[in-house]
């Protein structure tokens, strides 16, 4: 019963991170910019979100 309550909590973990990372990709592309460092942060979470 431990075990299961573990992995159910790792991947309850894994979930809320994707779930993060989806909604941050969807505010960040309505922000328009040219700053490099936001630019590159943009690129780097479409490429994790790119079947999306």
């Amino acid at each position: 019963m431990d075990f299961f309550r573990l992995t159910m909590r790792i991947i309850s973990g894994f979930l809320m991170v994707y779930y993060f990372v989806i909604i941050t990709s969807f505010i960040l592309s309505w922000i328009r910019t040219s700053t490099p460092g936001i630019l590159k942060f943009k690129g780097f979470i479409n490429t994790l979100t790119e079947p999306y």
